[in-house]
């Protein structure tokens, strides 16, 4: 599916401080430090600690899969040992480290919550709603260290100020018309519903989720903003016939669709990403992201303490299926997609301009 890219359609150029405008490239800019809102980098205790924790678990929690999975093969169900360990995640009553999710509400939460956003909704908002309200308790001081100290949680919340300047930028750009939104696996749609604030004019939104609590949540927020008259709710899974339905006669000036690449194969993300094209305004803009595959040092924490697996890429593999997805077998054009990366260098946010 990417033979376009391999044949050179693209290339990548990494740079740390301004886009390069170059026709052969999709422009990859690493934001400094001083650029966004949560850099504090663990020092090396950490790290081996956390090394220790998640060695730990991942001995303990594939020695409970293997017999969960022998019971199951006795009963005839041919279940993997992926599924499997992606079940025991999301159970409420599994624990995969006492210096984890134990003692810590939150912690354990992010885990049961994996993929959802009610897991996005505590990285996005630990140093304002939750951080404030943590003692000195062992569980309050896991919370801490594993939230607010990891590199991604740090990084989620970085993320998430990127797509709000992102969205907030080419809704000014929208001068003659009013900007219309669409956003896909929308969850509580934080980023947008900050950004709709934040410009200070008219803007039609839809978001579209298949999880009927995290409409809620949105509809919530949404409500709380006072931007009800704005936003339209859609219950629906997302695949290509529902954004042609749903972008077809709307044409949105912006589609954004973060944090469901790291859940989609090669050949789903370029389909989805060809069908947003087809239908976004002739001024149109698609924000998406992923997940660094460079990213090693808790990466290993993600898939064994909190069971959450995701599909990593690296800058290249990201740019190939933006680049097959947004061109679909068509020239490559220069200047018309551009990553930014956290500061961090874990989660990159993808802009494909019409």
């Amino acid at each position: 599916m990417l033979s376009n890219a391999k044949k050179g359609i693209c290339g990548v150029e990494m740079i740390t401080k301004d886009f390069k405008e170059n026709q052969n490239f999709v422009a990859i800019r690493t934001l400094t430090p001083e650029e966004v809102t949560k850099h504090c980098e663990p020092n090396i205790f950490f790290d081996l600690a956390l090394w220790l924790i998640t060695l730990n678990a991942k001995r303990s929690n594939l020695r409970k899969a293997k017999k969960i999975l022998a019971k199951q093969y006795e009963n005839g169900k041919n279940l993997t040992l992926k599924k499997v360990l992606w079940n025991m995640g999301r159970d409420s009553e599994h624990f995969s480290h006492i210096f984890a999710d134990r003692y810590s509400k939150l912690n354990h939460d992010v885990k049961v919550y994996a993929a959802s956003w009610r897991a996005l909704e505590i990285f996005y908002n630990f140093h304002n709603k939750y951080k404030p309200n943590l003692k000195s308790t062992f569980g309050d001081i896991l919370t801490y260290y594993w939230i607010g100290v990891m590199r991604n949680g740090q990084a989620v919340t970085n993320r998430k100020d990127i797509v709000v300047n992102m969205l907030l930028t080419h809704i000014s750009q929208c001068e003659d018309e009013v900007p219309r939104i669409v956003s896909l696996a929308s969850g509580s749609a934080q980023a947008v519903v900050e950004a709709v604030q934040q410009c200070g004019r008219l803007v039609q939104v839809k978001l579209l989720d298949s999880d009927v609590t995290a409409i809620e949540a949105s509809k919530k927020m949404v409500e709380q903003a006072r931007l009800s008259d704005q936003f339209e709710f859609i219950k629906t899974r997302i695949d290509p016939r529902v954004i042609r339905r749903h972008c077809k006669q709307f044409e949105p000036h912006i589609v954004e669709m973060v944090g469901l690449m790291d859940y989609f194969n090669d050949e789903w993300a370029i389909r989805i990403i060809a069908e947003i094209k087809t239908h976004i305004s002739s001024k149109g803009m698609f924000i998406t992201c992923n997940i660094n595959n460079a990213y090693s040092i808790e990466k290993e924490a993600l898939d064994w303490v909190s069971l959450w697996p995701m599909l990593y890429r690296t800058p290249k593999e990201f740019s190939y299926i933006l680049v097959e997805g947004w061109f679909n077998q068509c020239k490559f054009k220069p200047n018309k997609i551009k990553i930014t990366y956290d500061s961090f260098n874990i989660h990159g946010v993808a802009q494909c301009f019409v």
